[in-house]
Formats: structure tokens, C-alpha cells, sequence
């Protein structure tokens, strides 16, 4: 009767197996799916056996099929794994087929083994011989079999392993998961392991045991498939991704060892250098006529590629274990041929127009006064004005051009800690020696700014002028404040706020998107200006409408404290 029930058990236990299959394989779709279907269905093949072998009391064939489920299920179980935290290049028909392979002759000699005593027919010379060779070969196959056990629990315990690894890694994988998937790859053969320890002493307890781990292997595997779906997330794109992208990435990636042996290329790199044939194993001087030390230090080199001559910027990392030992180096090169070439087109067009622009409207404003002091005519002498106006104007945006680009510069080379309480001051003072108004402002002596000096005294200087000057308010105003939160991402803010006839909309949309067309651009550069610095200093800026009328600036910056003074 207990045999009834428990050869019951263990084929209701299969069909839940082969069902979790059958599901899994039609109603999930997922690159490991197909693998878990086939490692369902094996585990829900080996109960069925085994409850047939239960129900027809036959304990050899019940002993038998258990020892051949103990060497082949860790085979479906590790190759799973493999695919399912991202190891591709291990899954395949001969890694199957290798790994397999302990396995296979641990089954030859169990059948050796049970032969006699499953056929009757089957009897080889030295089964029935109690002699010294017969009882050593005797031995010799029930070793091998010992070890074909032992090496398929070996196997389960990579996988296994693997599997832990992967959900302790990976953050965003369920821990209650990983546990319900290492109960149902693991449970079964570890009870059968276990129960073939017990099985000389008792079949009743070998076979017990047997059922309950195959059972708690069922229940995980329902598990996967419903309230704890195992494949909603994987983390294959965490082993995947890295190498995926290095092979994608334009830029090219050279590997050496520690003594500057190329070793490994990326895509990148193979196609784009013609040397790629006989890279491999050569040295890193001979390959860019520099060490690796001179390598690190040099700001462009130039390279033959397969697209012609090519300037790269080159980057050189170590490459270290996880103990921080060195293993060699990872020199990374970007192609900024395209970038460095405008740029350098940029700059001579910079200079020479800024030059020639500063110089002729010199002139043509020194001749603008000159016409309006000598003309007799009015209308000459109000054109005249009228080109000097504008003259002046250009050649402060072209002064204003270069000293933004100096603060730029400066601000990109290093950060320093400047006191905003001064700043303000100064401003203020400048803009009230040229200007008529109401102006007002905060005495934030605690607040340090992460710029340096000219940088945001440039800034005020702008949003205080531009506040000012476009006001046509009977009486123009303008306030700043500066305030310090530090719980906020961005916990300094200075705002300058006035009661002029604001912002335009279209300005004011360019500005922030920091995109300019054809159509849509801004009027002048005291935005733009006050966006590139602040952006360079890790800032942004924003514009917003006052009520009832004016506009309100806000420059929002990290703060200081988060950024190492100057020495």
C-alpha cells in the first residue's frame, strides 16, 4: 500500500514537471526558456520512470533509474545555467556533448553492473567468477560509477553556483526567485544522492526521500512559471552587455598584457587597422611607434587606418583582478579626425573674425563720429549716431565673445570656491555707475559658489545688465537673490528678477533646449553666455515669467563644498 502511494506521488510529481514544460515552452518567450523546458521535462521523465519501477515493486529498475537520473540531470541543469546568466558561448550541442561525457561512461558501467541482474541472458565471464581479476574488475566498475556520481554532483555544484553568483550580483533579480530556482534544479538530484546513501538500509526510505525532493522540485518549478516568474527579468544583459558593447563601440579598443603584448582587439579595432593580420602578439611600440608610457601621455596620435590617415585621442587604463594585481593595460582610441579638424577650422575663423570684425568696427565707429560732429544736416548726424550705436554694440559682443571663451577655458582647466556676497557687490556697483534704477539684493556672505571669480561675475554682470537695459518700466527694478538648500539637487540658486516686459517665448525656449536653427535663435549672446558658463560649472539655467510682468532668471549650480578648492 505505502509503495501505491508513493509510485502515485511520483507520477502525479511528473506531470507537474512535464506541464511546468509544456507551459513554460508555449506561453513564455525568452532566450532560456527553451532550455528550462527541456531540464522540466527531464526531471518530470526521470519521476515517471521512477514511479513506474514503484508501482511495479521492482526496486532494480527503481535503483537503476535513479542512479541514471543522478548522472545525466546536472547535464540539462549547467547548460541551462550557462544560458541563463549570459555564458552563450558555452551553450552548444559540443559543450553539451564534452560535459556529457564523465556521464556516459559512468552509465556504461552501471548497465555492466545491473545487467545480470535486470536480463538474465546478460552475464559476462567475470560477473559470475569470484576470482582476484573478476573481483578487481568488479571494483574497478563500481569505482568508475562512484565517480560519474561524484563528478555529476561536481557539475551541479557550477551550476549552482553560477546561479547564486548571478542573483547576488544583480540587484534588480529576486532573491526568492534564485531560491526557487536552485530548489528546482538542485533538490532533485541531491535527494537522490542522498537516498542512495540510505538505500542499502532501507528501499522504503531511499524511495521516500527520492519523492520528496522530486516534489519540492515540482512545487519550484510551478513557482517559476506563476507567482515568481523566473523569466520576467534575467540577467544574460549583464554578462552580455559588456562585451557586446566593447565589440560595438566605434571607438577602438586594443588589450595588451603587462609587458605590451597586443592581445585582444575589438571591432572597432580589427576593421579599422591595417595592420590587424599581425597585431596580435606584437608589441605596442611597434604597433604606434610609442611605449605605452609615451602612449598615456600624448594627446593625438595619428594612424594609418583603412579609411586613410586618422587622428586618434588614445586613453590608457590598467587592467587589474579583482585584488587589484595588475594584468595589463586596455588603450582606448577615439577618432576625433572630424571633431579636431573643425575645431581647429573654428578657431582661425574665431580669431580672424573677432580680429577683423573689432578692428573695422573701430573704424567705422571712429568715422561715424567723426561725420556726426562735422555733418550739418540732422538726418546725417542721426545716421551717423545710429552706426555708431551699433558699432559699439558689435564690438562689445565681440570683447564679450573673447572673455567668455577665457572664462571657459579657465573654468574647464580647474574649479575653484568663490564668495558670492562680494561679487554681487561689485556688480552692482559697475552697473550703477551706467545704469538709472532700483536695485536690490540679498547679503548671502554664507554662500560660496563652485566658479571661479571672473566666471560669476561675468554671469551677474549679464543677467543685471540685460535686466536693466531692456526695462521699460517708468521704474525699472531689479532684485537678486541668492539662497543655499542643501537637501536639493541642485542647493544653490541665484535669481534675478525684474519688472521689465519679460522674456520672449521663442528666446526663451532656444535658451533652455540650448538649440539653435535658422529659424528659431536667440537676439543676442548675454544668454547664451550666462548658459555656457553655468553649464561648465555643472549648472543649468531657467526662465521663468514674473506676476504681474517681468521675468525671472534662475541659475541653479552644485554645490561647493562637493568641489576641491584650488591649492
Amino acid at each position: 500500500m505505502y509503495l501505491t502511494v508513493i509510485g502515485s506521488s511520483l507520477l502525479f510529481i511528473g506531470a507537474i514537471f512535464c506541464i511546468t514544460a509544456a507551459i513554460s515552452w508555449y506561453r513564455i518567450q525568452s532566450p532560456s526558456v527553451g532550455l528550462f523546458a527541456a531540464l522540466a521535462a527531464s526531471a518530470g521523465i526521470g519521476a515517471t520512470a521512477l514511479s513506474i519501477g514503484v508501482l511495479t515493486e521492482q526496486p532494480v529498475v527503481v535503483l537503476l533509474t535513479a542512479i541514471i537520473i543522478g548522472l545525466f540531470l546536472p547535464i540539462p541543469w549547467i547548460i541551462f545555467c550557462f544560458d541563463y546568466v549570459g555564458r552563450e558561448s558555452l551553450v552548444s550541442l559540443r559543450v553539451a556533448g564534452v560535459i556529457s561525457l564523465p556521464s556516459v561512461v559512468g552509465l556504461f558501467s552501471t548497465l555492466i553492473i545491473f545487467g545480470e541482474r535486470l536480463l538474465p541472458w546478460f552475464t559476462l565471464p567475470f560477473q559470475s567468477d569470484t576470482s582476484l581479476l573478476a573481483t578487481t574488475l568488479t571494483s574497478i566498475l563500481n569505482l568508475i560509477q562512484f565517480f560519474g556520481l561524484l563528478y555529476a554532483g561536481g557539475v551541479m555544484l557550477v551550476g549552482t553556483g553560477l546561479i547564486l553568483q548571478t542573483f547576488q550580483r544583480y540587484l534588480h533579480l529576486d532573491s526568492t526567485t534564485g531560491v526557487m530556482l536552485g530548489t528546482f534544479g538542485t533538490i532533485p538530484w541531491i535527494a537522490i544522492l542522498f537516498g542512495l546513501q540510505l538505500q542499502p538500509a532501507s528501499f522504503l526510505v531511499f524511495i521516500t526521500t527520492v519523492a520528496i525532493g522530486f516534489g519540492l522540485g515540482s512545487v519550484s518549478g510551478v513557482a517559476l512559471v506563476g507567482p515568481y516568474p523566473l523569466f520576467n527579468r534575467v540577467p544574460t544583459a549583464g554578462n552580455v552587455g559588456p562585451k557586446t558593447v566593447v565589440d560595438e563601440l566605434a571607438e577602438m579598443i586594443i588589450v595588451t598584457d603587462g609587458d605590451g603584448t597586443v592581445v585582444e582587439l575589438n571591432d572597432a579595432a580589427e576593421s579599422s587597422v591595417n595592420s590587424v593580420g599581425t597585431s596580435i602578439g606584437q608589441s605596442v611600440d611597434s604597433l604606434f611607434d610609442a611605449s605605452l608610457e609615451e602612449l598615456d601621455q600624448k594627446q593625438v596620435i595619428s594612424l594609418h587606418s583603412k579609411s586613410g590617415r586618422r587622428l586618434f585621442e588614445p586613453t590608457v587604463s590598467e587592467v587589474t583582478d579583482q585584488h587589484g594585481q595588475p594584468l595589463g593595460y586596455a588603450i582606448v582610441l577615439r577618432d576625433e579626425t572630424i571633431r579636431m579638424t573643425r575645431q581647429r577650422r573654428l578657431d582661425v575663423l574665431n580669431r580672424i573674425l573677432r580680429h577683423n570684425v573689432r578692428n573695422s568696427m573701430n573704424v567705422i565707429v571712429g568715422h561715424a563720429e567723426m561725420i556726426q560732429n562735422r555733418a550739418e544736416d540732422e538726418s546725417v548726424r542721426s545716421s551717423a549716431d545710429l552706426i555708431g550705436e551699433r558699432g559699439d554694440e558689435l564690438v562689445e559682443i565681440s570683447q564679450s565673445a573673447r572673455d567668455t571663451e577665457e572664462i571657459l577655458n579657465l573654468e574647464a582647466e580647474s574649479h575653484q570656491r568663490t564668495s558670492f556676497g562680494p561679487v554681487i557687490q561689485t556688480v552692482l556697483e559697475s552697473v550703477r555707475t551706467k545704469y538709472e534704477g532700483e536695485f536690490q539684493y540679498d547679503d548671502p556672505d554664507d554662500i560660496v559658489v563652485p566658479m571661479t571669480e571672473g566666471a560669476i561675475e561675468a554671469v551677474l554682470q549679464e543677467l543685471v545688465e540685460n535686466a536693466i537695459k531692456h526695462n521699460d518700466d517708468d521704474d525699472p527694478s531689479v532684485t537678486i537673490e541668492a539662497r543655499y538648500e542643501p537637501d536639493e539637487l541642485y542647493p544653490i540658486k541665484i535669481s534675478v528678477i525684474d519688472n521689465g516686459p519679460g522674456i520672449p517665448e521663442l528666446e526663451r525656449q532656444v535658451i533652455e533646449s540650448g538649440d539653435e536653427t535658422s529659424l528659431d535663435h536667440a537676439s543676442g549672446v548675454g544668454l547664451w553666455i550666462i548658459r555656457w558658463i553655468s553649464t561648465s560649472a555643472g549648472g543649468k539655467l531657467s526662465i521663468a515669467d514674473r506676476d504681474p510682468h517681468g521675468s525671472i532668471v534662475s541659475l541653479s549650480l552644485p554645490s561647493a563644498d562637493e568641489v576641491e578648492p584650488n591649492a
